[in-house]
Parts: C-alpha cells; sequence; structure tokens
C-alpha cells in the first residue's frame, strides 16, 4: 500500500469541513488497512471496535435473514464509512459489511477515538454530527427496504403513495414548570452541567391527544420531543395506505431524531397512542446553542447516537421479521401464508394458572393455529403487552398435548404482570430460543444426574419427564436432586411424587425447615454424595443460581463425572432472543443464540472462572 496515511485522511469527504485538529486527532487513532472481495469489514453482532474510512473500493451493508440469505441495505462507495455503531451502547454492529471488490481503508480504533473525542469536545461534536447524517441516511435506506418488502407482500400500490387523511395534533400549553421537567428526564441524566439551562432556552411543553401526529414522514424536522407522560408509536406508512409501527417511544424517551443532520427531514410518523406530555425543542436554535457550547453538543449527540442506533436496529429486526414471512397474527401483513416469526410475537391466552408462591406457572394456548413446536431447555419471549417483554424458559413437555407452560417468577415489572394475568389474559410469545438439554443423545444405559435451585426445575421438568419416561424400560437411572429455600416453595410437588413413583431417585433438600418438613435442610450439592449413581457413566443436567451451578460441577467432577459430559443452563438478561442485541454477551458466547444450555467442561468452566478473575 502505497498511500500514507495523512494524505488518505486530509482527502476524505467524510472528514471535509471539521475543525481544525482533526485529522491529527484521527491519525492518532488510526492505521491504513486492505481487505479482499468477498471478505467482511465487519460482522453482525460484533464489538465494535473499529470505524472504517473507505477511500477505495465498494462495501455492501447486509443483514442476515431468517432463511440464510444476505439482503443488501446500502451500497458504501469510496468517500464514506463503515462500521457506525462504535459511538454509542451497546457498540455491537447492526449489519454485515463485505467488500465488493478489492477495499482499501482507514481504520480507526473506536475505543481511542471515543477517548480522544472526550479530550477534544469541538471535534467530537462536529464528528458526531456528521456521523448521524450517515446513520440517518443507513435508517432511510433500511426503512426504503422495509417498505419495498412490505408492498411484496400486501400487493398493489406502491411505496410512495401517502394518506390523504391526517390528524394532527395541535401542542397545548401545560402548566408544568419546564426546568423541573427537563432536570429529571432520563434522556438528559449525566450531561453536563448547564444542559438543562441550555435546553430551556430553545424549549416548551406541550401536549398532545391520543391518537394524533407529533410528527409526519417527510416534514421538515424543526422539533425534538422529549416525552414525560404518554407513549407514542413511531410508524411508517404501507403501501395500502396501512400503518406500520416500527417502536414504542415510552416516557424519559425521545423523538424527532432527524434534526440533528441533513437534509433535516423526519423519516417517520409518530402517533400519539394515548395522551401525551412532552418538552419540545426548536431544533434551529438547539444546533445554534449547541454549536456555542460544543462539550454539551457532543454529549447530547453522543446520547442521541444510542437513540438514533435503536431507532435503526428497531427499523432492522422489523425487515428480518417480515423477510421471515410474516404471522398468521400480523396486522399488517395479509394474503400470505403463515410461516415461521421471530421478532413478532405471536397471541397466546392464558388458558390456567397454578401458583406456588412468588412462581406462577401459565398454561398458555395459541388464539390461531396449532401452538409452536420446541425442545427441552429452551425459552420462549413472553410480552405482557403495555410493559415488555422477559425470556422465559418452557416447562412443559415437547409433543405432549394441552397448553405449553411457563413457569415466572415475580421479580420485575414485566414478571410481576405475567404473574398477575388472569385467565383470559392475552400474551405475546415468540420462540422458541436457545439450544436444548440433548436429551435424545443421552444413552440409555447412562445414570442421568439432575441438580435443580429454585425455579430451575422449570427448564429441566419436561426432561426429566421424557429421562424417566424413557428408562422405565431399565437401562440407566434417573437421580434428582431439587432444592428449594423452603417447604411451602418447592415447585411441582405432584411431579416429584410422580417421578418417585415411576422409579427415580428424588431427594428435596430446603434452605430452612418448617414445621412438619422432616426432609433434609442444607445445601443441595450435600445431596449428591449419597445418590448412588455411577459416576463413570453419568450425564448431568444443572440448572439453578450460578453459584449452585458451579459448585454442584465441582462436586460432580470430584466424584469421577467427565466434565464435558455435565450440560449447564445459563442466565443472562435476554432481550432479542436471535443474538442481534448483545445484552446477553457472556465472554465469547451470545446466551440467546448459542446457549443457554453449554456443556461445563471447556466452555461454561472457563466461563466462571474469568468471571471470578
Amino acid at each position: 500500500m502505497s498511500e500514507s496515511l495523512e494524505d488518505a485522511l486530509s482527502q476524505h469527504p467524510f472528514l471535509s469541513g471539521l475543525p481544525e485538529g482533526t485529522l491529527e486527532l484521527v491519525a492518532s487513532c488510526a492505521q491504513l488497512v486492505t481487505f479482499e472481495t468477498g471478505s467482511l469489514l465487519l460482522t453482525e453482532g460484533g464489538v465494535a471496535t473499529t470505524l472504517y474510512l473507505v477511500y477505495r473500493g465498494r462495501v455492501a451493508i447486509e443483514i442476515h435473514t431468517p432463511t440464510q440469505d444476505r439482503l443488501r441495505i446500502e451500497t458504501v462507495e469510496p468517500g464514506q464509512v463503515v462500521g457506525l455503531s462504535w459511538a454509542a451502547p451497546p457498540f455491537r454492529w447492526q449489519f454485515d459489511a463485505r467488500a465488493l471488490e478489492p477495499v482499501a481503508a482507514v481504520a480507526i480504533d473506536s475505543a481511542r477515538l471515543r477517548d480522544r473525542l472526550g479530550e477534544n469536545p469541538a471535534v467530537g461534536y462536529a464528528l458526531l454530527g456528521r456521523l448521524l447524517s450517515v446513520v440517518l441516511k443507513r435508517l432511510q435506506a433500511t426503512r426504503a427496504s422495509l417498505i419495498d418488502l412490505h408492498q411484496q407482500y400486501r400487493g398493489g400500490g406502491h411505496a410512495g403513495e401517502r394518506r390523504r387523511s391526517r390528524s394532527w395534533g395541535a401542542p397545548e400549553p401545560v402548566a408544568e414548570d419546564l426546568e423541573d421537567v427537563l432536570s429529571r428526564h432520563r434522556f438528559l441524566s449525566g450531561l453536563p452541567e448547564g444542559t438543562v439551562e441550555l435546553l430551556v432556552s430553545c424549549a416548551k411543553l406541550a401536549t398532545f391527544e391520543a391518537g394524533s401526529l407529533l410528527l409526519s414522514e417527510g416534514g421538515v424536522a424543526d422539533t425534538l420531543y422529549l416525552l414525560y407522560r404518554g407513549r407514542a408509536a413511531i410508524e411508517i406508512h404501507g403501501p395500502a395506505q396501512d400503518r406500520l409501527i416500527i417502536e414504542t417511544v415510552e416516557p424519559g424517551e425521545v423523538t424527532g431524531l432527524s434534526w440533528a443532520a441533513p437534509p433535516f427531514r423526519w423519516q417517520f410518523d409518530t402517533r400519539a397512542l394515548e395522551p401525551v406530555a412532552t418538552v419540545a425543542i426548536d431544533s434551529e436554535r438547539l444546533r445554534a446553542r449547541l454549536g456555542e457550547n460544543p462539550v454539551v453538543g457532543y454529549a447530547l449527540l453522543g446520547h442521541l447516537s444510542s437513540v438514533v442506533l435503536k431507532r435503526l436496529q428497531a427499523t432492522r429486526f422489523r425487515l428480518i421479521d417480515l423477510y421471515g414471512g410474516g404471522s398468521e397474527q400480523s396486522d399488517f401483513v395479509t394474503g400470505a401464508a403463515p410461516r415461521s416469526r421471530t421478532l413478532t410475537p405471536s397471541l397466546y391466552h392464558v388458558v390456567g394458572r397454578t401458583e406456588v408462591a412468588d412462581v406462577v406457572t401459565l398454561a398458555l394456548e395459541p388464539y390461531q393455529g396449532r401452538s409452536i413446536d420446541f425442545l427441552h431447555g429452551q425459552f420462549n419471549m413472553l410480552t405482557a403487552f403495555g410493559i415488555g417483554e422477559v425470556a422465559i424458559s418452557i416447562s412443559s413437555t415437547p409433543g405432549a398435548p394441552g397448553p405449553i407452560e411457563h413457569s415466572v417468577r415475580d421479580v420485575g415489572a414485566v414478571s410481576h404482570a405475567l404473574c398477575s394475568a388472569p385467565v383470559g389474559t392475552v400474551v405475546g410469545v415468540r420462540g422458541p430460543f436457545g439450544t436444548p438439554w440433548g436429551v435424545d443423545d443421552i444413552e440409555e444405559d447412562s445414570d442421568v444426574v439432575v441438580v435443580a435451585g429454585g425455579i430451575g426445575l422449570a427448564p429441566l421438568r419436561g426432561a426429566i419427564d421424557d429421562l424417566v419416561r424413557r428408562r422405565r424400560a431399565g437401562g440407566g437411572r434417573v437421580f434428582l436432586l431439587f432444592g428449594a429455600r423452603s417447604p411451602d416453595q418447592i415447585l411441582f410437588a405432584e411431579d416429584l411424587e410422580a417421578w418417585r413413583r415411576s422409579g427415580a431417585h428424588v431427594d428435596v433438600t430446603v434452605d430452612v425447615g418448617a414445621p412438619g418438613w422432616d426432609g433434609p435442610v442444607g445445601l443441595v450439592t450435600a445431596l449428591l454424595p449419597n445418590a448412588p449413581f455411577a459416576p463413570a457413566h453419568s450425564v448431568a443436567l444443572l440448572c439453578g443460581p450460578e453459584i449452585m451451578i458451579r459448585f454442584a460441577a465441582r462436586d460432580l467432577v470430584d466424584l469421577g463425572v467427565d466434565p464435558r459430559r455435565i450440560r449447564v443452563s445459563l442466565e443472562r438478561n435476554m432481550q432479542c432472543g436471535v443474538g442481534l442485541c448483545g445484552h446477553c454477551q457472556l465472554g465469547p458466547l451470545l446466551v440467546c443464540r448459542d446457549g443457554p444450555v453449554v456443556p461445563w467442561g471447556g466452555v461454561a468452566d472457563e466461563l466462571f472462572m474469568q468471571r471470578q478473575r
């Protein structure tokens, strides 16, 4: 490569017109790199470590589809950039970038760049403003692909058609104190001193009635809205005059993102789902004030970058979902045969519920069609509409007749809503996701040792059911060691007794005894020495608190069980279920995709060891 780094940077259009010192700052974080035709510059879901300034060759921006195809969103030409997700958490690439021909680029280390921009906020403000313009362009390209694909499913019409009838909501004045609302708004949390005072000079309070538009796709982006009461829907127009919801904006969030970068045109509608109260910030005045105060400007654009990338991700999810074929319960795709859907929930209703202390087992049946097929140990994403979504393991047996069951512990807003749901409540179900226990791979003559703690019995319930049934004819035995906090928190008591009657070795212990309890009191691992399994010919399945898994696995290995024949279920905060958002990362794994069930030996043991260091 004969080019110099300084020449490549000074001639690159992305950096043109930025403040003095920008080239030197970027050069301190950068190097020249090349890529061969067909190679990946970045991979969807990977850690966003690099910003690439392409100066020779073309690059395709692609997403994976449920059919394993590659769907091209945009082509990056020389003079453009790749790797936009470096600017805001969770710092995960949202697309693949593939070289269509030999590519030469400036590779900028994103961690070093963020540090240097923090030291020079004037450059940071200008650079983030330029970056937001690119992100908004990519958002527009993704939105266009979504509309085109939506048109294919609906048939007729064209993406350019617009609805003639609009319900505009004239902003109403509000009696609350503007400065107080701004000081408490979540979007502004952690911004530099003086931010609230700066925004007060550009803002007013405004309300909108349910059903009215805060902003209209294609309109001039003259306002940034900070919602502090009520919810609003981010929508695009479908080709048949329908509305396709991309995302729901909650109190503490923002809408009207296109104010920050040319061409200053809104790319979506925002419609009030209920009465909405906002801070309406005049975007032209805001840009002028931020130019005078780059410290606040750089910090504010950093927050805004997170929101724009989140909106891009939501649009991408919708595109992948629609590419996967929609659903029989879709509110925007009609006339197509039902297919698998991973990113939009199907409608189920509660047909039964069982409560044990703070755990509720919900029996769910679909409104239409048959229930989903699943494997032992997999999970679904359950939606409490109006509240949120949470990953919950399936606690019923695959292939068994009747409803599908999920056991939910009441620990947060979403789980509380699900636990409180009476029979007849409509919930969303999407999935199944994750790796299974692999019951079919266990040799018939192997003993199976199941160690479960608390609600960790739920993901194992169906597997135990099948294992006990398969071993009635002889061969290996099933040993279930279960620990609960107290006797009144023992889950699936009828199942425990049924498994015992069917020949399984079932031991139950509690952390704290109670009057009438005559069973063991103590840690579940204390039951292992008294379980007469054959360690050299055993497979172990472990699920429960992390500390229980760690000590149970250690004791099983000490007893002679091959660590590669110990399988554990990992728990993480899973939000997308398909390995896209990165919230469930544990070391090199994305638990929703690579787990939750993984081998102890060579995988989970090393991850737990790294966490202890």
